[in-house]
């Protein structure tokens, strides 16, 4: 009991300084299902969680959607295969999910299950991917989604595999990586895709990282700063953050920083060194929430929180310690969803929770350039600006054709979190588009009509 009331007070003064004024945290729930193992992604304003290993350890193939917009969920969803240790990712309107094991038909799986989440009702569709398996990474910058590495536990093989599907032309091609290996982390930021550590078939884990830039369609390699594997990684600002993990001596606290424009690396650190950790990313903010240390140990409350301007950190903790959560940051929030309280758990300590937190005001801008999406592009017959932060301001929308004359005005009013624009009356060629409210310009950028 002793033991108890001192972690507690030391939690208490731990975390109290973290507390942001223009934050709050708040739960939310999966539905019936509880489950660990489960997959994220997100598109605009909509979140999926999807898939999972529940009670009993059955894998599921549930899945909860959560608006963005109206803060409301939608459970009565599924993926079309059961399975857990999948990944999630989302570009322009879709959210795939990829891969995966049905550990009760000792099943491996090669199935996506790709959701169309606007204009609504959201469609789903399903595709294959070149080679089946599960503990894959999944990221997405630009237009393109990547699923990169897993594994056949049954065949005892680290794959090398990667598949990429373009949300504009809805084509997948393949690539492989520098080194085969499981349980790696992906995350894209401006142009580039990264994919981190991981396990190789010999059961080490590894320090290589795999860049794909997504405009040139190459290549390159780095090395994180310590080799490791059941890590977590976010996107932000053109930075990805990548953290924690388990090393061949034991658990990570590192945070290696990869700078995407100066192509450049730098460290930090986390206040516990943790695996099966969670990533998100809102505003200045960049976040590790939860996670597993010593088998003997309890999960982790723990939030670590980045403020990416100042560079310091505070700590945050989550409403129940848990690991081997899904997250996914949208808009104003991330959510951390699932996970479960006992390593490798079965029937005990799995969880249905969502915790949520959102940026009341992020104390820079009111509305930024990041606040808004615009797809598809090329676009032949519409073009939707979504808010994915709404304001609640009236915001004025301008198209200009290449010689700089205004060819459509409209709308989005307060309430309504996109404008979906028709462009079958103009020309092929390039366009660009506008954003303004009535104090402001708020966003500049350009697009192409190819019918």
């Amino acid at each position: 009991m002793k033991i108890n009331m001192i972690r507690l007070f030391l939690l208490i003064c731990l975390v109290a300084p973290g507390r942001n004024a223009d934050a709050q945290w708040s739960t939310g729930s999966l539905g019936m299902s509880a489950k660990v193992d489960l997959a994220g992604g997100v598109s605009g304003n909509t979140v999926l969680f999807a898939g999972g290993r529940g009670l009993g350890s059955n894998p599921v193939a549930t899945a909860s959607l959560f608006d963005n917009a109206s803060g409301t969920w939608t459970l009565n969803m599924s993926i079309s295969q059961n399975r857990c240790e999948l990944a999630g990712a989302g570009a322009g309107n879709n959210i795939l999910f990829a891969g995966g094991i049905n550990n009760w038909l000792a099943s491996i799986s090669d199935r996506v299950d790709i959701f169309t989440v606007f204009p609504l009702p959201v469609t789903q569709q399903t595709a294959t991917l070149s080679a089946p398996r599960s503990r894959l990474a999944g990221a997405s910058a630009g237009n393109k989604v990547v699923f990169a590495g897993g594994h056949n536990p049954f065949g005892g093989t680290a794959s090398d595999v990667v598949d990429i599907y373009d949300v504009v032309s809805l084509s997948w091609t393949t690539a492989t990586l520098s080194a085969p290996r499981f349980g790696l982390c992906g995350a894209g930021a401006g142009n580039k895709i990264v994919f981190a550590g991981g396990t190789d078939t010999a059961g080490i884990p590894t320090n290589v990282v795999d860049i794909y830039d997504i405009v040139s369609g190459t290549w390159t390699t780095a090395a994180l700063s310590e080799a490791r594997t059941n890590l977590a990684a976010i996107g932000l600002g053109g930075k990805i953050y990548i953290g924690g993990g388990a090393t061949m001596s034991g658990f990570s606290k590192r945070v290696d920083i990869y700078d995407t424009v100066t192509d450049t690396w730098s460290i930090d650190s986390l206040s516990q060194a943790r695996e099966y950790l969670s990533a998100g990313a809102v505003s200045n903010l960049v976040m590790f929430a939860g996670g597993f240390g010593p088998i003997n140990t309890p999960p982790s409350y723990v939030v670590d929180i980045l403020d990416t301007i100042t560079g310091s950190w505070t700590i945050d903790s989550l409403s129940v310690q848990r690991g081997q959560m899904a997250s996914v940051s949208t808009g104003n929030r991330i959510l951390f969803g699932g996970g479960a309280n006992v390593h490798n758990s079965g029937s005990s300590g799995i969880t249905s929770l969502v915790d949520i937190y959102t940026l009341l005001s992020s104390g820079i801008n009111e509305l930024s350039i990041d606040d808004f999406i615009v797809y598809p592009n090329p676009s032949s017959s519409y073009v939707t600006i979504e808010n994915i932060i709404p304001s609640g301001k009236t915001l004025e929308i301008a198209i200009f054709n290449s010689e700089g004359r205004k060819v459509v005005s409209t709308k989005m009013e307060p309430g309504i979190p996109h404008a979906k624009i028709s462009v079958s009356s103009l020309s092929n060629g390039m366009y660009f588009y506008k954003i303004s409210d009535d104090e402001m310009e708020i966003k500049t950028g350009k697009f192409t009509i190819a019918k």
